[in-house]
Protein backbone atom coordinates (compact mmCIF):
# COMPACT_ATOMS: atom_id res chain seq x y z
CA UNK A 1 0.00 0.00 0.00
CA UNK A 2 1.92 2.37 -0.89
CA UNK A 3 2.88 7.17 -0.26
CA UNK A 4 5.51 10.18 0.19
CA UNK A 5 6.23 13.13 -1.88
CA UNK A 6 9.46 14.34 -2.61
CA UNK A 7 12.11 15.70 -4.63
CA UNK A 8 15.72 14.70 -6.55
CA UNK A 9 18.41 16.42 -5.91
CA UNK A 10 20.91 16.77 -8.17
CA UNK A 11 24.68 18.54 -7.98
CA UNK A 12 26.22 20.33 -10.49
CA UNK A 13 29.51 19.88 -11.93
CA UNK A 14 32.46 22.67 -11.52
CA UNK A 15 34.95 22.51 -14.00
CA UNK A 16 38.54 22.90 -12.41
CA UNK A 17 39.69 26.61 -13.68
CA UNK A 18 42.67 27.23 -10.94
CA UNK A 19 43.77 23.77 -10.30
CA UNK A 20 44.74 22.79 -6.69
CA UNK A 21 43.42 25.91 -5.49
CA UNK A 22 39.56 25.61 -6.94
CA UNK A 23 38.91 22.19 -6.09
CA UNK A 24 40.18 23.17 -1.96
CA UNK A 25 38.00 26.61 -2.39
CA UNK A 26 35.07 24.54 -3.98
CA UNK A 27 32.49 23.96 -1.51
CA UNK A 28 29.97 22.53 -3.42
CA UNK A 29 31.97 19.79 -5.01
CA UNK A 30 32.27 18.36 -1.30
CA UNK A 31 35.60 15.93 -1.95
CA UNK A 32 36.83 17.23 1.47
CA UNK A 33 34.77 14.16 2.09
CA UNK A 34 35.07 11.06 1.49
CA UNK A 35 32.40 8.80 0.36
CA UNK A 36 32.21 6.77 3.60
CA UNK A 37 32.00 9.89 5.57
CA UNK A 38 28.95 11.37 2.96
CA UNK A 39 27.35 8.27 3.15
CA UNK A 40 27.68 8.72 7.21
CA UNK A 41 25.72 12.16 7.32
CA UNK A 42 23.52 11.09 4.95
CA UNK A 43 22.40 8.15 7.39
CA UNK A 44 21.64 11.12 10.04
CA UNK A 45 19.71 13.14 8.18
CA UNK A 46 17.94 9.94 6.78
CA UNK A 47 17.45 8.81 10.92
CA UNK A 48 15.77 12.12 11.47
CA UNK A 49 13.62 11.89 8.21
CA UNK A 50 14.97 14.20 6.41
CA UNK A 51 14.87 12.35 3.26
CA UNK A 52 15.62 15.42 1.01
CA UNK A 53 19.23 15.99 2.56
CA UNK A 54 19.60 12.10 2.61
CA UNK A 55 19.18 11.77 -1.14
CA UNK A 56 21.61 15.07 -1.80
CA UNK A 57 24.39 13.08 0.42
CA UNK A 58 23.88 9.96 -0.67
CA UNK A 59 23.97 11.25 -4.73
CA UNK A 60 27.32 12.95 -3.82
CA UNK A 61 28.89 9.91 -2.26
CA UNK A 62 27.63 7.83 -5.36
CA UNK A 63 29.39 10.56 -7.72
CA UNK A 64 32.76 9.80 -6.03
CA UNK A 65 32.05 6.06 -6.68
CA UNK A 66 29.44 5.67 -9.43
CA UNK A 67 30.50 1.88 -9.68
CA UNK A 68 27.13 -0.13 -7.97
CA UNK A 69 29.65 -2.92 -7.28
CA UNK A 70 31.15 -0.07 -4.76
CA UNK A 71 28.19 1.66 -4.10
CA UNK A 72 25.38 -0.95 -4.10
CA UNK A 73 24.68 -0.18 0.08
CA UNK A 74 24.80 3.39 -0.63
CA UNK A 75 22.00 3.22 -4.32
CA UNK A 76 19.66 0.84 -1.40
CA UNK A 77 19.81 3.31 0.70
CA UNK A 78 19.11 6.17 -1.71
CA UNK A 79 16.06 4.40 -3.04
CA UNK A 80 14.57 3.94 0.52
CA UNK A 81 14.60 7.44 0.86
CA UNK A 82 13.11 8.17 -2.81
CA UNK A 83 10.79 5.47 -1.36
CA UNK A 84 10.10 7.40 1.46
CA UNK A 85 9.84 10.92 -0.90
CA UNK A 86 7.34 9.27 -3.31
CA UNK A 87 9.94 8.61 -6.14
CA UNK A 88 8.91 4.85 -7.07
CA UNK A 89 10.24 5.60 -10.11
CA UNK A 90 13.85 6.74 -9.08
CA UNK A 91 13.41 4.48 -6.39
CA UNK A 92 13.56 1.38 -8.99
CA UNK A 93 16.33 2.73 -10.65
CA UNK A 94 18.59 2.54 -7.96
CA UNK A 95 17.30 -1.22 -6.89
CA UNK A 96 18.16 -2.01 -11.10
CA UNK A 97 21.48 -1.43 -10.01
CA UNK A 98 22.08 -2.82 -6.72
CA UNK A 99 20.54 -5.97 -8.46
CA UNK A 100 22.64 -6.23 -11.33
CA UNK A 101 25.52 -6.18 -8.68
CA UNK A 102 24.41 -8.59 -6.36
CA UNK A 103 20.90 -10.74 -8.14
CA UNK A 104 20.29 -12.05 -4.51
CA UNK A 105 20.39 -8.72 -2.44
CA UNK A 106 16.90 -10.34 -0.70
CA UNK A 107 16.36 -6.68 0.96
CA UNK A 108 16.25 -5.07 -2.74
CA UNK A 109 14.25 -7.37 -4.04
CA UNK A 110 11.72 -7.20 -1.54
CA UNK A 111 11.74 -3.51 -1.70
CA UNK A 112 11.35 -3.35 -5.25
CA UNK A 113 8.60 -5.43 -5.38
CA UNK A 114 6.67 -3.12 -2.91
CA UNK A 115 7.16 -0.63 -5.36
CA UNK A 116 6.42 -2.08 -8.49
CA UNK A 117 3.05 -2.59 -6.51
CA UNK A 118 2.99 1.31 -5.82
CA UNK A 119 3.32 1.46 -9.76
CA UNK A 120 0.56 -1.18 -10.61
CA UNK A 121 3.05 -3.50 -12.03
CA UNK A 122 2.22 -6.42 -10.40
CA UNK A 123 3.55 -8.89 -12.76
CA UNK A 124 7.18 -7.31 -11.72
CA UNK A 125 6.11 -7.11 -8.31
CA UNK A 126 5.55 -11.50 -8.34
CA UNK A 127 8.38 -12.18 -10.38
CA UNK A 128 10.53 -10.56 -7.26
CA UNK A 129 8.84 -12.11 -4.66
CA UNK A 130 9.30 -15.07 -6.76
CA UNK A 131 12.78 -14.90 -6.82
CA UNK A 132 12.79 -14.28 -3.21
CA UNK A 133 11.02 -17.51 -2.31
CA UNK A 134 13.27 -19.13 -5.10
CA UNK A 135 16.60 -17.61 -2.56
CA UNK A 136 14.90 -18.46 0.42
CA UNK A 137 11.73 -20.49 0.37
CA UNK A 138 11.31 -20.78 4.29
CA UNK A 139 11.16 -16.26 3.67
CA UNK A 140 7.68 -15.32 5.23
CA UNK A 141 8.03 -11.83 3.84
CA UNK A 142 8.62 -13.22 0.10
CA UNK A 143 4.88 -14.36 0.92
CA UNK A 144 3.29 -11.54 2.67
CA UNK A 145 4.72 -8.95 0.06
CA UNK A 146 2.99 -11.47 -2.64
CA UNK A 147 0.46 -12.52 -0.84
CA UNK A 148 -0.56 -8.02 -1.31
CA UNK A 149 0.34 -7.92 -4.90
CA UNK A 150 -2.25 -11.03 -5.47
CA UNK A 151 -4.82 -8.68 -3.16
CA UNK A 152 -4.15 -5.92 -5.70
CA UNK A 153 -4.25 -8.60 -8.88
CA UNK A 154 -7.51 -9.48 -7.64
CA UNK A 155 -6.97 -12.89 -7.03
CA UNK A 156 -7.93 -13.38 -2.99
CA UNK A 157 -7.61 -17.10 -3.38
CA UNK A 158 -3.80 -16.76 -4.45
CA UNK A 159 -3.11 -14.53 -1.30
CA UNK A 160 -4.82 -16.21 1.08
CA UNK A 161 -2.63 -19.36 0.10
CA UNK A 162 0.60 -17.17 0.45
CA UNK A 163 -0.86 -15.27 3.42
CA UNK A 164 -1.00 -18.65 5.23
CA UNK A 165 2.56 -19.66 4.16
CA UNK A 166 3.69 -16.89 5.78
CA UNK A 167 1.79 -17.04 9.01
CA UNK A 168 2.81 -20.49 9.05
CA UNK A 169 6.66 -19.89 8.72
CA UNK A 170 6.33 -16.44 11.30
CA UNK A 171 3.01 -16.05 13.26
CA UNK A 172 4.97 -12.59 13.85
CA UNK A 173 4.95 -11.26 10.55
CA UNK A 174 2.08 -8.31 10.62
CA UNK A 175 1.68 -7.75 7.12
CA UNK A 176 0.71 -11.28 6.50
CA UNK A 177 -2.31 -10.90 8.55
CA UNK A 178 -2.71 -7.55 6.75
CA UNK A 179 -2.69 -8.94 3.43
CA UNK A 180 -4.86 -12.10 4.22
CA UNK A 181 -7.68 -9.56 5.86
CA UNK A 182 -7.68 -7.59 2.70
CA UNK A 183 -8.11 -11.32 0.66
CA UNK A 184 -11.03 -11.67 3.20
CA UNK A 185 -12.43 -8.69 2.57
CA UNK A 186 -12.13 -9.35 -1.16
CA UNK A 187 -14.00 -12.27 -1.06
CA UNK A 188 -16.78 -10.86 1.37
CA UNK A 189 -15.56 -12.20 4.89
CA UNK A 190 -15.72 -9.12 6.31
CA UNK A 191 -15.78 -10.51 9.94
CA UNK A 192 -13.05 -12.79 9.48
CA UNK A 193 -10.91 -9.78 7.99
CA UNK A 194 -11.59 -7.73 11.30
CA UNK A 195 -10.13 -10.99 13.69
CA UNK A 196 -6.80 -10.96 11.19
CA UNK A 197 -6.64 -7.25 11.07
CA UNK A 198 -6.80 -7.15 14.54
CA UNK A 199 -3.87 -9.88 14.98
CA UNK A 200 -2.08 -6.89 12.94
CA UNK A 201 -2.64 -4.32 14.89
CA UNK A 202 -1.81 -6.80 17.89
CA UNK A 203 1.67 -6.94 17.02
CA UNK A 204 2.36 -3.36 15.78
CA UNK A 205 -0.49 -0.79 17.68
CA UNK A 206 2.19 2.22 16.46
CA UNK A 207 2.06 1.10 12.73
CA UNK A 208 0.02 3.21 10.99
CA UNK A 209 -0.74 0.75 8.15
CA UNK A 210 -1.80 -2.22 10.35
CA UNK A 211 -5.10 0.35 11.18
CA UNK A 212 -6.15 0.62 6.93
CA UNK A 213 -7.62 -3.03 6.38
CA UNK A 214 -9.83 -3.10 9.50
CA UNK A 215 -10.84 0.65 7.97
CA UNK A 216 -11.80 -1.02 5.39
CA UNK A 217 -13.57 -3.86 6.42
CA UNK A 218 -15.59 -1.35 8.66
CA UNK A 219 -16.39 0.49 5.61
CA UNK A 220 -17.52 -2.34 4.04
CA UNK A 221 -20.08 -3.40 7.09
CA UNK A 222 -20.97 0.57 6.64
CA UNK A 223 -20.00 1.31 10.13
CA UNK A 224 -18.80 4.40 9.43
CA UNK A 225 -17.70 5.46 12.92
CA UNK A 226 -15.80 2.64 13.36
CA UNK A 227 -13.87 3.03 10.39
CA UNK A 228 -13.64 6.91 11.13
CA UNK A 229 -11.73 6.46 14.50
CA UNK A 230 -9.37 3.79 12.47
CA UNK A 231 -8.66 6.30 9.51
CA UNK A 232 -7.79 8.51 12.88
CA UNK A 233 -5.24 6.65 14.26
CA UNK A 234 -3.75 6.38 10.99
CA UNK A 235 -3.38 10.14 10.36
CA UNK A 236 -2.22 10.06 14.09
CA UNK A 237 0.66 7.59 13.32
CA UNK A 238 1.77 8.95 10.28
CA UNK A 239 -0.09 12.15 8.77
CA UNK A 240 2.33 11.27 5.17
CA UNK A 241 0.22 8.94 4.84
CA UNK A 242 -2.65 9.63 2.16
CA UNK A 243 -4.77 6.42 3.67
CA UNK A 244 -5.61 7.85 6.46
CA UNK A 245 -7.31 10.58 4.82
CA UNK A 246 -8.69 8.78 1.91
CA UNK A 247 -10.56 6.40 4.37
CA UNK A 248 -11.68 9.07 6.95
CA UNK A 249 -13.39 10.81 3.83
CA UNK A 250 -14.77 7.68 2.95
CA UNK A 251 -16.54 7.75 6.68
CA UNK A 252 -17.36 11.02 6.40
CA UNK A 253 -19.18 10.40 3.02
CA UNK A 254 -20.82 7.32 4.64
CA UNK A 255 -21.95 9.49 7.78
CA UNK A 256 -23.60 11.76 5.13
CA UNK A 257 -20.78 14.69 6.40
CA UNK A 258 -20.06 16.04 2.36
CA UNK A 259 -17.88 19.04 3.34
CA UNK A 260 -15.31 17.33 6.30
CA UNK A 261 -15.08 14.02 3.29
CA UNK A 262 -14.20 17.35 0.39
CA UNK A 263 -11.54 18.30 2.84
CA UNK A 264 -10.24 15.26 3.36
CA UNK A 265 -10.02 14.41 -0.33
CA UNK A 266 -8.07 18.11 -0.81
CA UNK A 267 -5.45 16.67 2.44
CA UNK A 268 -4.84 13.66 0.48
CA UNK A 269 -3.87 14.99 -2.47
CA UNK A 270 -2.01 17.16 -1.04
CA UNK A 271 0.15 14.60 0.96
CA UNK A 272 0.74 12.75 -2.73
CA UNK A 273 0.40 14.71 -5.49
CA UNK A 274 2.41 12.57 -7.35
CA UNK A 275 1.09 9.25 -6.85
CA UNK A 276 -2.25 7.58 -9.07
CA UNK A 277 -3.33 5.96 -5.87
CA UNK A 278 -4.55 9.36 -4.70
CA UNK A 279 -6.45 10.60 -7.45
CA UNK A 280 -8.05 7.18 -7.87
CA UNK A 281 -9.64 7.03 -4.57
CA UNK A 282 -10.22 10.57 -4.23
CA UNK A 283 -12.55 10.41 -7.62
CA UNK A 284 -14.10 7.47 -5.91
CA UNK A 285 -15.08 9.50 -3.32
CA UNK A 286 -16.27 12.12 -5.49
CA UNK A 287 -18.39 10.22 -7.17
CA UNK A 288 -19.96 8.64 -4.04
CA UNK A 289 -20.66 12.21 -2.26
CA UNK A 290 -21.65 13.16 -5.64
CA UNK A 291 -19.86 15.93 -7.29
CA UNK A 292 -18.60 14.02 -11.13
CA UNK A 293 -17.44 16.61 -12.23
CA UNK A 294 -15.00 16.86 -10.04
CA UNK A 295 -14.54 13.31 -9.78
CA UNK A 296 -13.59 13.55 -13.32
CA UNK A 297 -11.32 16.05 -12.82
CA UNK A 298 -9.11 13.70 -10.29
CA UNK A 299 -9.63 10.07 -13.39
CA UNK A 300 -8.18 12.31 -15.94
CA UNK A 301 -5.24 13.44 -13.00
CA UNK A 302 -4.71 9.84 -12.38
CA UNK A 303 -4.54 9.38 -16.18
CA UNK A 304 -1.61 11.46 -16.63
CA UNK A 305 -0.09 9.85 -14.14
CA UNK A 306 -0.45 6.34 -15.49
CA UNK A 307 -2.68 4.89 -18.06
CA UNK A 308 -1.82 1.69 -18.10
CA UNK A 309 -4.63 0.90 -15.48
CA UNK A 310 -8.06 0.24 -14.97
CA UNK A 311 -9.47 1.96 -12.13
CA UNK A 312 -9.43 5.31 -13.61
CA UNK A 313 -11.55 4.95 -16.14
CA UNK A 314 -13.84 2.68 -14.05
CA UNK A 315 -14.01 5.73 -11.97
CA UNK A 316 -14.48 8.15 -14.60
CA UNK A 317 -17.50 5.42 -15.99
CA UNK A 318 -19.40 6.10 -12.93
CA UNK A 319 -18.66 9.70 -13.20
CA UNK A 320 -20.65 9.63 -16.24
CA UNK A 321 -22.95 7.34 -15.29
CA UNK A 322 -23.84 10.08 -12.17
CA UNK A 323 -23.93 12.59 -14.86
CA UNK A 324 -25.97 10.83 -17.18
CA UNK A 325 -23.98 10.53 -20.13
CA UNK A 326 -24.26 6.94 -20.10
CA UNK A 327 -22.56 6.69 -23.82
CA UNK A 328 -19.28 8.29 -22.20
CA UNK A 329 -19.63 5.67 -19.75
CA UNK A 330 -19.41 2.74 -21.72
CA UNK A 331 -16.38 4.38 -23.61
CA UNK A 332 -14.37 4.18 -20.76
CA UNK A 333 -15.54 0.83 -19.24
CA UNK A 334 -14.31 -0.57 -23.03
CA UNK A 335 -10.86 0.85 -22.26
CA UNK A 336 -10.80 -0.44 -19.07
CA UNK A 337 -11.53 -4.26 -20.23
CA UNK A 338 -9.07 -3.56 -22.53
CA UNK A 339 -6.52 -3.21 -20.02
CA UNK A 340 -5.21 -6.56 -18.50
CA UNK A 341 -3.48 -5.49 -15.60
CA UNK A 342 -6.23 -6.21 -12.97
CA UNK A 343 -8.81 -8.34 -13.17
CA UNK A 344 -11.19 -5.75 -11.22
CA UNK A 345 -15.34 -6.72 -11.04
CA UNK A 346 -16.40 -2.77 -10.61
CA UNK A 347 -15.91 -2.53 -14.60
CA UNK A 348 -18.84 -5.03 -15.33
CA UNK A 349 -20.75 -3.51 -12.63
CA UNK A 350 -21.08 -0.02 -13.43
CA UNK A 351 -21.27 -1.09 -17.34
CA UNK A 352 -24.20 -3.50 -16.01
CA UNK A 353 -26.11 -0.43 -14.28
CA UNK A 354 -25.38 1.43 -17.33
CA UNK A 355 -26.88 -0.81 -19.89
CA UNK A 356 -29.84 -1.10 -17.02
CA UNK A 357 -30.65 2.86 -17.92
CA UNK A 358 -30.00 2.28 -21.31
CA UNK A 359 -32.79 -0.37 -21.47
CA UNK A 360 -30.17 -2.76 -22.35
CA UNK A 361 -31.26 -5.93 -19.77
CA UNK A 362 -30.12 -8.73 -21.83
CA UNK A 363 -26.72 -7.05 -21.78
CA UNK A 364 -26.83 -6.13 -17.50
CA UNK A 365 -27.49 -9.79 -17.27
CA UNK A 366 -24.50 -11.22 -19.33
CA UNK A 367 -21.81 -8.22 -17.16
CA UNK A 368 -23.33 -9.61 -13.81
CA UNK A 369 -22.88 -12.93 -15.08
CA UNK A 370 -19.04 -12.56 -15.28
CA UNK A 371 -19.02 -10.60 -12.10
CA UNK A 372 -20.47 -13.76 -10.47
CA UNK A 373 -17.62 -16.07 -12.43
CA UNK A 374 -14.59 -13.62 -10.83
CA UNK A 375 -13.07 -14.30 -7.96
CA UNK A 376 -12.96 -10.93 -6.50
CA UNK A 377 -15.76 -9.03 -4.95
CA UNK A 378 -13.39 -5.67 -5.52
CA UNK A 379 -12.33 -2.74 -3.85
CA UNK A 380 -15.25 -0.74 -3.84
CA UNK A 381 -15.76 0.78 -0.61
CA UNK A 382 -19.39 2.29 -1.12
CA UNK A 383 -21.83 1.39 -3.24
CA UNK A 384 -23.52 4.37 -4.43
CA UNK A 385 -25.34 3.68 -8.35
Amino acid sequence: MPRKVGTVFLRSAIGVVFGALTISLCTSCNFSKSPDELVKEADTHFSKNDFHKAIDGYTKSIEQKPEATESADTYYKRAQAYDYLSQPKKAVEDLDKVLKANPEHAEALALRANLYNQLCDFESAIADCSKMIALDPKNPQAYAIRAFTYNCYHEPFRALQDADKAISLSKKIPAAYSARALAEILLGLYDKAIVDANKAIDAQPDHADTYIPRAFAYLKKKQFLNALEDANKVIERNPRLYDGYVYRAYSYAGLGKKDEAVKDCKKAIATNPKVVDSYIAVADIYNVIGDHEQALINCDKAIEINASIPPPYINKAEAYYGLGLYEKGLIEVDKALKLKTQKSPEAYRIRACIYDKLGKDDLAKKDRDKIKELPSKGFTVVEWF
